[in-house]
């Protein structure tokens, strides 16, 4: 296993949690990084407005942004608009990772990116501390308390993934390529608290580079989660609501037998009424589905954005349209995809029942093979019988026509004569 030393026996109590809010408390400022390529540089513009939009004034967010030098010319001008209207520092550049173009990329959605975050340690040597957030999430309310949950010992913090506890057998299949004790404290990557002083104590980076090479379906979320194992604090699931489990988040608790393994009903029900960052974490995304769950609440935090950024209006207009024609040809898609298993239940139905009429035809050929070979033995027998009756009429003829026949025949007709006789006087007896 890859995690790092010194997990057992962590302390998890409130006390270290809070001297470790108290110390950031005094500037109350918050470092949040997100990670962005030139496919989600709207999706990420719109994830930083509603950030700085759902901050408590108390509260700083210096915006971190790691994107290649093409994408941060496109969104530099946007981002710092954004900023400026919120009061926010001016956001921060970092540059993209080369090194991770080459890794392991098992999900088609999913680009190199991802494994941006990894690099954070080495990146930002002066910051002690951040929130990560990944771009296709939405933030509804201030996140300090979730960047302060963190304690001195934890490597990071986030919400428990539901998805790879349920069924168990895939479950199991899951840790067992990992190589964990347990997937207790498997948590979604998308929203991180990350403990970047004592990572880099640990030398995590080098332990995050050996699993590159490795082909984990996960990628970046499953090295995490095999690095830091033993050093996870568990968030709140309002922290990380997926709307990969809706429709209806409140029926869902119900419906995904996982929810239940990882949070209690209620836990889940005030989420799901309160949440305090939503993650479009499918995918499926609300900007090429307009139709998709939650994305009306995408689409109202873009115009918002969009009045901060005038140039972004025809351009959300454009991915509307794009994303309702998206919608429409899907719908199409999937009218003709009903129509195939239609067609194909009934081709399974048709075919079934050729198949039971041809194992049926098949028993009646071998009842009927049975049949014929008992007729063929009923006639041989027959013929068997009929040969030796015509042998004994032929026999019992030569009786008849022999000399010893007729002579016994004279010499026993008086007996017989007399037999008849007695027999109708025993019997003229018997009716007396």
């Amino acid at each position: 296993m890859n995690s790092v030393e010194g997990g057992e026996g962590m302390p998890n109590d409130s006390d270290s949690t809070a001297m470790l809010a108290e110390e950031r408390d005094d500037c109350r400022l918050l470092p949040v990084v997100m990670a962005t390529d030139e496919g989600y540089v709207l999706p990420t513009l719109v994830a930083a407005d509603s950030l700085l939009s759902s901050k408590d004034a108390c509260t700083t967010i210096q915006l971190y942004i790691i994107a290649s030098r093409e994408t941060e010319r496109v969104m530099r001008n946007p981002l710092q608009r954004i900023t400026a209207r919120h009061d926010s520092p001016e956001p921060r550049f970092l540059p993209a990772v080369d090194a991770y173009d080459e890794a392991s990329l098992q999900l088609p959605h999913i680009t190199s990116a991802t494994y941006y975050r990894l690099a954070l340690p080495g990146m930002l040597p002066e910051v002690e501390s951040c929130l990560y957030l990944d771009g296709d999430v939405i933030v509804m309310s201030d996140l300090w308390e979730a960047y302060c949950s963190l304690s001195p010992e934890d490597l990071v913090a986030g919400v428990r993934a539901p998805g790879f506890l349920d069924p168990e057998d895939a479950c199991e299949r899951h840790r067992l390529r990992l190589g964990l004790p347990a997937l207790d404290t498997y948590i979604n990557a998308g929203v991180l608290v990350m403990n970047l002083s004592l990572m880099r104590e640990l030398n995590c980076a080098n332990a995050f580079d050996e699993l590159l090479g490795k082909s984990l379906e996960c990628q970046d979320q499953d090295i995490i989660n095999i690095v830091c194992y033993g050093r996870i604090r568990m968030l709140e699931p309002r922290y990380n609501v997926m709307t990969k489990y809706s429709p209806s988040w409140e029926e869902s608790y119900d419906r995904v037998a996982s929810l239940s393994k990882c949070y209690k009903r209620e836990e889940w029900e005030d989420a799901c009424a309160n949440p305090c960052v939503v993650h479009y974490a499918d995918r499926v995304k609300p900007w090429c589905d307009s139709r998709m769950d939650s994305a009306t609440l995408w689409w109202e935090k873009a115009f918002c954005a969009a009045k901060i950024v005038e140039e972004l209006k025809s351009i959300l207009l454009l991915v509307r349209r794009d994303a309702d024609a998206f919608a429409a040809k899907e719908r199409q898609l999937r009218d003709k995809v009903k129509d195939n298993q239609n067609l194909e239940r009934a081709i399974k139905g048709l075919n079934r029942t050729i198949s039971d009429a041809e194992v049926e035809m098949v028993q009646a050929r071998r009842d009927l093979e049975v049949s014929e070979g008992r007729l063929r033995e009923t006639t041989e027998a027959l013929d068997r019988s009929r040969q030796e009756a015509s042998q004994l009429g032929e026999e019992l003829a030569a009786v008849y026509r022999s000399n010893s026949w007729k002579i016994g025949r004279t010499l026993t007709r008086p007996v017989r004569f007399l037999r008849r006789k007695l027999k109708k006087l025993f019997e003229g007896h018997g009716k007396e």
